[in-house]
């Protein structure tokens, strides 16, 4: 079973080892500088947010979105889901579809 859920203070080497290789597959290089500024924006959860998917407690995907104004209609925001990525060993079991519909019923968010 998938579990979604927040990040939690535990999984900030994990986080980043899935990050870098999302950053690596990208073929960027980010100083680590940029690392440690996402996940203090991450723990906060007030501008940007991000979600973990867990298989057998183990986290092996995340995602990272935030929400903006929408200019064809002023009073909802919208979501945009920026970062997504799954370990490979969990690829090909629903995970990455997981997050998305976490960041769907998010209630941070309209999907559009």
């Amino acid at each position: 079973m998938i579990d979604i859920g927040k990040l939690l203070p535990s999984d900030r080497d994990t986080w980043e080892g899935l990050f870098r290789a999302y950053i690596d597959f990208y073929q960027r290089v980010e100083p680590d500088e940029m690392y440690d500024r996402a996940w203090h924006e991450f723990q906060a959860d007030t501008r940007v947010h991000a979600f973990g998917a867990r298989l057998d407690g183990k986290l092996v995907g995340i995602t990272h979105f935030f929400t903006h104004a929408n200019t064809s209609a002023p009073d909802t925001d919208v979501c945009y889901l920026q970062d997504l990525f799954t370990a490979p060993e969990a690829r090909g079991r629903g995970v990455a579809r997981a997050l998305i519909e976490a960041v769907t019923d998010c209630g941070n968010c309209q999907t559009v």
